[in-house]
C-alpha cells in the first residue's frame, strides 16, 4: 500500500508518474499524477524542495504530492524534531484552476497562512518563509493512520462470531470491520467534528477524505490531515477540473468531467467511511470492484466504466446534477445489508443523497443519532433486565396467586410505564435556533463588522405588515432566536420598503429535505414561515458549535447559496463587507444593492436587540460582545 501522507520515517521513492487505477490488498486506490508538470521531465515537479536553513530535507524521497503541492519528510535542526514540508509545486490542472481564479501559487500558499487557525481535529501546521522567500508549511509527522487500525482490526477479528464479543461498558459486539461500536462512533464523531472546523476555516471542500489521511493523536482520536490539495468550493462549473480525490468516498458526480466539489462531496465521502467503520466496506466498494474486475484495457477505459455505472444514479447535467430515485434505493438496500443501526443508518443515508450541507450540520445531526441510539440501547438494556428478573420471580411463585399477579401486574408496568431516561430539551441546532426560548437557548452569533441602521421613526408600517407581525407573534417559534430574527426581517422590509421575500423563496423552501416534519415544521405558504424554514437551515449550516456566522445565515437566506458563492468567488473573500458589493465579470452587482441595504439594516437591527449574543470577530478566541446600539446613521 501506498504510504500515507506523513507517516514518520516512511517515504515513497516509487512515486507513479501516471494517473493511475490501481488494486491494492483487495481494495483500489487512486494515485494522483505527478508528470504534468509543464516542460518538465516526469518527476521534475516532485523535486521541489524549500531553501530552508532550518528545515533540512531528510533523503531524497517524497510522502506525498497532490495537485497543489510535493509534501517531503525533513528534519527541524533548531527543536530538533522530525516533521513534514508542503511546498507548492502546483500540477497543470493546478495551474489551469489558478488561472480561472487569478491566483499565483505564492499567493495560493500565503492565502493558507490566516486559516491555520487552532483546532483539535486537524493535523496542526505552522506556514514559514524560506530563506529566499518562498512561503511554505510544516507539519508534524505521524506513526498510525485510521486506516492501520483498520487493517490491524481485521486482522484480529475472531473467525467465530460467539468469539466476537468484548466486554468494554457491557458486552458489545465486534462489527464485522473488526472495531466495536464504541469504536467506531468515537472515531465518525470525530471525523464529523473535523470537517466543521475545516469547512468552517477554510471554506473548502478539503476533496480526500479517506482513512490514509487520518492520523491519531497521541489520546488515539483522528485528526484530518492532507490538506494541500483541498479546493475552494465553487458552484461555477466552467473551471477546470481538479484532482477528486479517494475513488471508494468520491461523490457520484464527480466522476464526470466538469463537476467540481462542495461541501455535500465531503459529506458524501464522510457517508462512506463511517459505513467501513461499522461494516467493513465502503458505500459502492462492492459495486466498484465488481466493474473493475470485469474492465480490460487502460486506464481510460477503466474509468469510463465507472462513469457507466455511476449513470446509472446519478443525472449530470451542464449546470445542475441530481441523483436519481434507483441510487435512493441503493442506498436503502446496501444499508440494510450492512445491518448498521437504523439510528445511524439515518446520517449514513442523508449523507449519501445531500440531504446535509455543511460539516456543522454534520456535527448536529451525528450527535443527535448517536443519542438516540443510547436511548434505545439503554431502553433495550432495561427491558431485557427487567424481563430477566420479571421471568425469575414468576417461576418462582406460579404456583400461587400472589405469584401470578405479580407476573400480571410486572407486564403491564413494563408495557406502561417502563422507566426512560431524561435527557431533557433537545440540543440539536433546530431547537437550539428554532424552538426553545431565547432564554434558554446557547447559541451566540458572530459578525465580523458592525453594521449601521436608519432611523425607523421615519417610516410608517403599511397594514399588510401589521397583520403579518400579529400573525407571526401568534405563532410557536415566535420566541425562538430565529422567531425574534424574522420579526425583525418583517420590520426592517416594512420600514425600507425593499423585498421582504429571499430570492427563489417557494422552490427553496421546497428543497428542504422531508425531514423537516421530524422537527415539527409544518408546511404552509405565509412568508414568515418560509424566512424562518430557510433561516433555519442557513444557522444550521453556518454555525461551528453553537456560534453561527449570522452575516453569512442571513445573506444565504436572503439571496440565495449560489448568488453567495458567486459572490465570495468574485471578492476572493468571505469577509461580509468585501462580498457584500462584489461585481461579476460585466461590473453588475451580484448581490443587487437593495438587497444589500436590507441586509446591512438587517444585521445592525440583529446587533441591537440581542446584546450579549452577538459578538465582534476580531481574530481572537474570545471576541469581544458587542451589545451594540450604534443609533441612526446618515442615509
Amino acid at each position: 500500500m501506498m504510504p500515507p501522507h506523513l507517516r514518520r520515517g516512511k517515504r515513497d521513492d516509487n512515486f507513479p508518474t501516471q494517473h493511475k487505477l490501481t488494486v491494492i490488498e483487495g481494495g483500489l486506490e487512486e494515485r494522483l499524477s505527478a508528470s504534468d508538470a509543464p516542460g518538465a521531465a516526469p518527476d521534475e515537479r516532485l523535486k521541489k524542495r524549500a531553501k530552508s536553513s532550518r528545515f533540512i530535507p531528510d533523503g531524497d524521497g517524497i510522502l506525498g504530492a497532490g495537485e497543489w503541492g510535493v509534501v517531503y519528510p525533513a528534519h527541524d535542526d533548531l527543536l530538533d524534531r522530525d516533521v513534514a514540508v508542503k511546498v507548492s509545486s502546483p500540477s497543470k490542472t493546478a495551474q489551469a484552476q489558478m488561472s480561472h481564479r487569478q491566483l499565483n501559487p505564492l499567493d495560493d500558499m500565503r492565502k493558507e497562512a490566516p486559516m491555520l487557525k487552532p483546532s483539535a481535529h486537524l493535523m496542526p501546521r505552522e506556514f514559514q518563509v524560506a530563506d529566499d522567500g518562498e512561503p511554505f508549511i510544516v507539519m508534524q509527522r505521524y506513526d498510525r493512520f485510521l486506516s492501520d487500525v483498520l487493517l490491524e482490526a481485521t486482522r484480529e477479528m475472531p473467525e467465530h462470531p460467539q468469539e466476537r464479543r468484548v466486554k468494554k461498558e457491557g458486552f458489545r459486539h465486534i462489527l464485522p470491520s473488526g472495531l466495536t461500536i464504541d469504536k467506531a462512533l468515537g472515531y465518525a464523531t470525530d471525523l464529523a467534528h473535523a470537517l466543521a472546523d475545516f469547512h468552517k476555516n477554510h471554506k473548502s471542500a478539503h476533496c480526500d477524505i479517506k482513512p490514509d489521511n487520518m492520523p491519531l493523536d497521541e489520546d488515539g482520536h483522528i485528526l484530518l490531515g492532507d490538506m494541500g490539495i483541498a479546493t475552494y468550493v465553487a458552484n461555477n462549473l466552467s473551471g477546470p477540473r481538479d484532482n477528486m480525490g479517494f475513488i471508494y468516498t468520491r461523490d457520484l458526480r464527480l466522476f464526470f468531467e466538469g463537476q467540481n466539489p462542495d461541501f455535500k462531496s465531503d459529506i458524501y465521502a464522510f457517508a462512506s467511511v463511517f459505513q467501513k467503520l461499522l461494516s467493513g466496506k465502503y458505500g459502492m466498494q462492492k459495486e466498484i470492484d465488481e466493474i473493475l474486475s470485469k474492465t480490460e484495457g487502460g486506464d481510460d477505459i477503466r474509468q469510463e466504466a465507472l462513469r457507466a455505472l455511476m449513470r446509472k444514479y446519478v443525472e449530470v447535467g451542464n449546470f445542475f446534477s441530481w441523483k436519481k430515485k434507483d441510487f435512493y434505493s441503493f442506498v436503502d438496500e446496501n444499508l440494510d445489508e450492512s445491518d448498521i443501526p437504523k439510528e445511524i443508518a439515518e446520517v449514513i443515508r442523508d449523507g449519501y443523497l445531500g440531504h446535509i450541507g455543511h460539516g456543522s450540520e454534520l456535527v448536529s445531526r451525528l450527535n443527535q443519532s448517536i443519542k438516540k441510539f443510547n436511548e434505545n440501547q439503554i431502553r433495550s438494556d432495561e427491558r431485557r433486565k427487567f424481563g430477566k428478573e420479571l421471568r425469575n420471580k414468576a417461576l418462582a411463585g406460579l404456583g400461587s396467586a400472589v405469584g401470578l399477579a405479580s407476573l400480571a401486574l410486572g407486564l403491564t408496568w413494563c408495557a406502561y410505564v417502563l422507566p426512560r431516561p431524561d435527557y431533557g430539551m433537545r440540543d440539536d441546532m433546530v431547537s437550539q435556533v428554532s424552538y426553545r426560548k431565547l432564554e434558554l437557548s446557547d447559541i451566540t452569533m458572530i459578525v465580523q463588522s458592525t453594521h449601521e441602521g436608519v432611523d425607523k421613526s421615519l417610516f410608517n408600517m403599511p397594514t399588510e405588515y401589521k397583520n403579518l407581525l400579529g400573525y407571526h407573534d401568534s405563532e410557536e417559534r415566535a420566541g425562538s432566536i430565529v422567531g425574534k430574527i424574522t420579526r425583525l426581517w418583517i420590520e426592517t422590509a416594512a420600514d425600507t420598503g425593499y423585498d421582504i421575500s429571499p430570492v427563489d423563496m417557494h422552490s427553496r423552501w421546497r428543497d428542504i429535505p422531508e425531514n423537516r416534519g421530524e422537527f415539527g415544521i409544518s408546511p404552509n405558504h405565509f412568508v414568515n414561515d418560509m424566512v424562518m424554514d430557510l433561516l433555519t437551515r442557513s444557522m444550521e449550516n453556518y454555525a461551528v458549535g453553537y456560534s453561527v456566522n449570522i452575516e453569512d445565515a442571513l445573506t444565504s437566506t436572503y439571496v440565495g447559496g449560489n448568488a453567495l458563492v458567486r459572490a465570495t468567488q468574485a471578492a476572493n473573500s468571505w469577509n461580509f463587507n468585501e462580498y457584500i458589493s462584489a461585481k461579476d465579470a460585466s461590473g453588475n452587482y451580484i448581490i443587487p444593492e437593495e438587497r444589500q441595504f436590507f441586509l446591512h439594516e438587517l444585521l445592525h437591527r440583529v446587533s441591537e436587540a440581542f446584546p450579549g449574543r452577538v459578538y465582534l470577530e476580531s481574530g481572537s478566541t474570545q471576541p469581544e460582545s458587542i451589545g451594540i446600539s450604534l443609533g441612526p446613521s446618515q442615509q
